[in-house]
């Protein structure tokens, strides 16, 4: 997946940048659906994102779903840091990378616009600069298409176990430059990863070596503020909540997905409630597992990143401890997949 230096760049077009390997018996559709319609295949835009963050770069994809085994031949944008984790705006076809790295003195968020079409050397269109966090800890965001708002989370460095902040920006299809946050919710427990379930209100939190109890669950999320935040949480267990690098919930299933480098895929069903049950899941082709996970509500599809390889779980929802993963094809030596995008 590691394409070094602009002379890779006709080569990377055509290669195939990302191992996906379909699972539970995905097929790619033959249709040609509009990028923000949903579906699987578009010859008119791009209906996936995905970056490499030890490359440096984005990669886009025409196929979201790719029959068992295939292997994707992606479009590389380049991002001058690439782009730890990414969001996709559907409705305006705005791409969001957020970048933090020790040199800078504000969280930078680029935003790509006409995402669908992305040429090479794409540049941003425009860029968000958020003060107030330890710079190279604060790299996870989410997009909240139906309020059209931007999170942004990570640590301020207070010390301690209390060092986590979320940033909530509204009017984001419209943000740039030094933006003031609409809610700025701090004092919450470390953490390096989060996940927002709009449908049942919730909030959970997770990484950044401080979680001790698994992954932190909130509710009332829309409600949460600095005051309630040390008070309001409680703990599902059974998941490895401390090293995970990226969780994600499906908030039509309630289903939350906490993947391990050590401990497999962590499956939580019912996860809002006070009795959730975990499922999990093991990747057999990695010794190390997975790190990252990008859920896509509206296919029951889960995205998998393992560092050089990746997996497309359909039905994931369905997934038991039993369910058979087919070994990487191919992999990718030097390339970390962290995060993926889509409609």
């Amino acid at each position: 997946m590691r394409i070094n230096g602009r002379a890779g760049r006709a080569l990377a077009a055509a290669a195939a940048l990302l191992v996906l390997v379909g699972c539970g018996g995905g097929g790619g559709s033959n249709g040609s659906p509009n990028p923000g319609s949903g579906g699987s295949t578009s010859t008119d835009g791009y209906v996936l994102f995905a970056t490499d963050i030890v490359g440096g770069f984005i990669t886009a994809f025409r196929t979201a779903d790719p029959p068992a085994g295939q292997l994707l031949a992606g479009h590389v944008v380049e991002h001058s840091d690439g782009g730890a984790t990414i969001a996709y705006d559907a409705v305006h076809d705005d791409l969001y990378a957020v970048h933090a790295y020790a040199s800078q003195e504000d969280v930078i968020i680029d935003v790509f616009a006409h995402a669908s079409q992305m040429s090479d050397d794409a540049a941003p269109s425009r860029s968000i600069l958020v003060t107030g966090y330890v710079v190279p800890f604060a790299t996870a965001i989410a997009f909240d298409a139906a309020r059209n708002e931007l999170w942004l989370g990570g640590l301020t460095g207070n010390g301690g176990n209390n060092g986590g902040r979320l940033t909530v920006f509204a009017n984001a299809s419209s943000l740039s430059g030094a933006a003031a946050p609409t809610r700025d919710i701090q004092g919450l427990p470390d953490f390096s990863t989060f996940a927002v379930d709009t449908t049942h209100d919730m909030l959970y939190l997770a990484g950044g070596g401080g979680v001790m109890h698994g992954v932190y669950a909130f509710a009332n999320a829309s409600a949460l503020t600095s005051s309630t935040a040390a008070t309001t949480s409680r703990a599902i267990e059974g998941v490895d909540g401390v090293s995970t690098y990226l969780i994600t919930v499906d908030d039509q299933r309630d289903v939350l997905y906490v993947p391990s480098p050590s401990g497999g895929l962590g499956i939580v069903h019912g996860a809002s409630t006070a009795t959730p049950t975990v499922t999990t899941l093991r990747f057999a082709s990695d010794a190390s597992c997975c790190t990252t996970a990008a859920i896509d509500s509206k296919n029951d599809r889960l995205f998998v990143g393992a560092y050089a390889n990746a997996y497309v779980l359909d039905s994931a929802s369905k997934a038991t401890a039993a369910t058979v993963t087919p070994a990487a094809a191919v992999t990718s030596p030097g390339a970390s997949i962290f995060s993926f995008a889509f409609p």
